[in-house]
């Protein structure tokens, strides 16, 4: 069946990452539907120097995260900031455009779905696991 199979390629082409924030989520209008998008730094990757055989330093890597509509809403209203850790499951985005002087660019976009934060609660254990409108 064409429709079990495109089910099952969907769940299974979710991708997860964690990392920090690097610019504190705003909400936006795009007239069609609202929307928040920030940035996460993530893994560090290790530059390694050939001449002295060793790591040098890491560098991060960036991903522009986006979230639709009434996860949007909801996102915005955690007061997220820069540095706080996040995690965020969603899918890929490949996005190519022409840049100033004509060149062609590609972007990747992780489209979130879910979120988990560090708990909210009292006692600062756990962690709040945003799905759509609902708190798991």
């Amino acid at each position: 069946n064409g429709f079990y199979m495109e089910v099952l390629m969907a769940d299974f082409c979710e991708l997860s990452i964690g990392g920090r924030i690097v610019k504190r989520p705003v909400i936006k209008d795009s007239g069609t539907s609202s929307y928040v998008s920030f940035s996460v730094a993530s893994n560090n990757v290790p530059v390694f120097d050939k001449e002295t055989k060793s790591i040098t330093e890491y560098k991060p890597t960036y991903l522009d995260i986006v979230f639709y509509d009434s996860q949007a809403e909801r996102l915005a209203k955690e007061n997220l900031d820069k540095g706080m850790g996040i995690v965020i499951i969603g899918d890929l985005q490949m996005r190519t455009y022409e840049d100033d002087e004509g060149s062609g660019k590609t972007r990747y976009i992780l489209r979130g779905r879910k979120w988990f934060l560090p708990s909210s609660s009292a006692s600062g254990k756990g962690v709040s696991v945003i799905d759509g409108d609902e708190i798991i």
